[in-house]
């Protein structure tokens, strides 16, 4: 065998063994076959039958605050790999962490939203060691944000997410940690008796399904919560749409639509405080009006989403002194994670891990009275909320999904587009071509359990 061959065959064999240790195929076995499955099911059975403690109060408390994270010199944007250069030059809006803290004279909870992209991991560890030194714990602690795709990046380490949130600085997580203590110090600070009201609108002019189109369904649902406390009246509000509005093209630091409906809200006399939170954004996307400038697209989206809001006043929202409060955070049992690079085809777990961090993964859960919210660790699909939804209001549940509760899973979408050859599906859906059906599950328990228990 002449020496070149010998050398061709050493290559392609050398070739074969690191594919063999990179590569696997897609594990397609059904998740009700799976170990994981039938855990996470023990797992909120024993929850709610540890959980069940006697609820005597009479009155519950209600505060909120926000405090400004805007940085005072120029750092990189997190959203679009594509943005050249990452750094934003100027500051179109400040960005904060809001936060309502509810507390019912045994237990208290806080709901906290951050104007960014995600509620960074890296966050959410400095938070687990950071709470207990204000007697917090980070079970009493829901997170969100607003996935702004044009705020500030710079909070995560590893290849993955620095082409996405740009060069790391390890301080940064830390501060915005302290920052989200400041608030819930804050918002305890100015708690008063409070009243909750659940209302739920339709918007369905103002979102599409950005993955399959008219092939989908879209989510319609604009989610308005009103707070009372003490004389004062704040919203939490909650939508399906990404903040999309402003591309990879902007080099302005924005909160998009969010902040501009934010500031809307509180420029209102009868509104003194204003929160708003990422839905189920998965395969949603915001149908904007055509124009050359993205700012007017972000102030129309925002202002016809403040009309919304109006028309809650004028109706009047309904409100009852809701002191159920109930509250916790588990740990969210799942397939291997696949980073896919063909239909069939997949990175192996270890390398995926080095590409993209490992992290603890949870489930979130707030309730007040009726109204239960889920908060979930990725880009929860708008498709796969519906059924959840009206499963909930069958139950007599009011339901919330959130994304971005502080740890990060990619997208969960709908099962039947997991094998199509787009950024969602492809490049995005890490845990299986069934993880939407077995996310969907666990909410469903969760249902199923609250309403046994109640």
């Amino acid at each position: 065998m002449p020496k070149w061959s010998k050398y061709l065959v050493a290559f392609f064999a050398l070739l074969s063994l690191i594919s063999i240790a990179c590569l696997q195929p897609v594990d397609r076995t059904p998740y009700q076959e799976e170990a994981y499955y039938l855990t996470m099911m023990e797992r909120i059975d024993s929850l709610y039958q540890d959980r069940l403690v006697p609820r005597d109060s009479d009155t519950l408390l209600i505060g909120w605050s926000k405090v400004n994270i805007t940085p005072s010199k120029t750092t990189p944007m997190a959203g679009y790999g594509g943005r050249e250069p990452m750094e934003f030059e100027t500051v179109r809006d400040s960005i904060y962490i809001r936060t309502v803290v509810f507390d019912d004279g045994n237990r208290r909870s806080a709901y906290v939203s951050a104007d960014l992209l995600i509620m960074p991991p890296e966050v959410t560890e400095h938070l687990r060691q950071m709470l207990p030194k204000l007697g917090w714990d980070l079970q009493q602690v829901f997170l969100t944000a607003t996935h702004s795709h044009s705020s500030i990046g710079g909070w995560s380490p590893g290849l993955v997410g620095e082409l996405f949130a740009g060069e790391y600085d390890p301080e940064l997580p830390k501060s915005l940690a302290e920052k989200v203590l400041t608030s819930i110090r804050k918002a305890e600070e100015n708690l008063d008796a409070g009243y909750v009201s659940y209302n739920e609108l339709q918007a369905p002019e103002l979102v599409k399904n950005r993955l399959v189109k008219k092939e989908g369904v879209i989510d319609p649902n604009f989610k308005i919560i009103g707070l009372l406390s003490g004389d004062r009246t704040a919203y939490l509000t909650s939508y399906s749409a990404h903040a999309t509005c402003l591309s990879r093209h902007t080099h302005e630091l924005s909160g998009d639509f969010p902040s501009h409906l934010v500031a809307n809200l509180e420029k209102n006399d009868a509104i003194d405080f204003a929160l708003y939170t990422a839905g189920p954004v998965g395969s949603m996307g915001p149908r904007t009006i055509e124009t050359s400038d993205e700012y007017d697209e972000v102030i129309d989206f925002g202002d016809k989403l403040t009309e919304y809001v109006d028309l809650l006043g004028l109706l009047g929202p309904s409100y009852v002194a809701d002191v159920s409060l109930d509250f916790w955070r588990v740990p969210l049992e799942i397939r291997t994670p696949m980073a896919k690079i063909s239909r069939n085809i997949a990175f192996r777990p270890w390398l995926f891990r080095i590409f993209f961090g490992e992290y603890p993964i949870e489930v979130s859960f707030l309730q007040f009275g009726n109204t239960i919210f889920i908060g979930l660790p990725g880009d929860f699909s708008g498709e796969l909320a519906l059924p959840l939804y009206e499963s909930a209001r069958e139950k007599g549940l009011n339901l919330v999904i959130n994304s971005f509760n502080g740890g990060y899973i990619g997208y969960i979408i709908k099962d039947q587009w997991y094998d199509l050859s787009k950024y969602e599906a492809r490049t995005m859906s890490w845990y299986g071509p069934d993880n939407g059906a077995y996310i969907s599950n666990v909410i469903e328990k969760i249902i199923e359990k609250i309403t046994i228990e109640e």
